[in-house]
């Protein structure tokens, strides 16, 4: 019997879970995990560790085995069916899941989705307004009032109404939009 490589459904935050109890069965499973690092104060720090692709395992088994998978208890996942078959992972499949392993979606707390920050240009000008869209002045309207580099990160000074006063707040640039 060849083996093959399956996919199976689980609730999120479970795949490592599964994945023990698939290997207790006998069946070798991979769920896997991505980890983004960050230096701060000479020390490596993990900023966010989790899963590659929520709600998915991939066991490794011959068919016969993959049957078997029905039987663990309490794993809260199902295999994935094709036209009401269990059928094993395409190479194509294989192919899109290491593209994903390799180039991971970017982390929804990132700053910077969209790459790194151009050092050389400023992401705002002097006197240009601006909207707070994250932390704890978002939603509020602010006049850009300095623009500076610290870190390879943007910082901005704003000036945004508060209780009808002007107070100045200093800002990271992905928490703001031009008006």
């Amino acid at each position: 019997m060849r083996i093959e490589r399956y996919i199976t459904q689980t609730k999120a935050g479970q795949e490592q879970q599964v994945r023990a109890r698939l290997a207790l069965r006998g069946i070798p499973a991979i769920a896997p995990r991505t980890r983004r690092f960050e230096r701060r104060s000479g020390q490596r720090i993990v900023l966010y560790a989790g899963s590659a692709m929520p709600g998915y395992v991939f066991p490794r088994a011959t068919s016969q085995q993959f049957s078997m998978f029905r039987e663990v208890k309490d794993a809260c996942s199902r295999p994935l069916m094709v036209d009401g078959k269990v059928r094993p992972m395409s190479t194509a499949e294989r192919a899109r899941i290491a593209e994903v392993l390799r180039d991971p979606p970017a982390d929804p707390r990132d700053p910077h989705p969209l790459g790194k920050p151009d050092e050389k240009k400023p992401p705002f000008t002097i006197g240009q307004a601006v909207r707070v869209i994250s932390g704890p002045f978002a939603s509020f309207g602010a006049v850009v009032e300095r623009v500076w580099l610290v870190s390879k990160q943007w910082k901005i000074r704003v000036e945004v109404m508060i209780f009808g006063r002007p107070t100045p707040v200093d800002i990271d640039a992905g928490a703001l939009v031009a008006a």
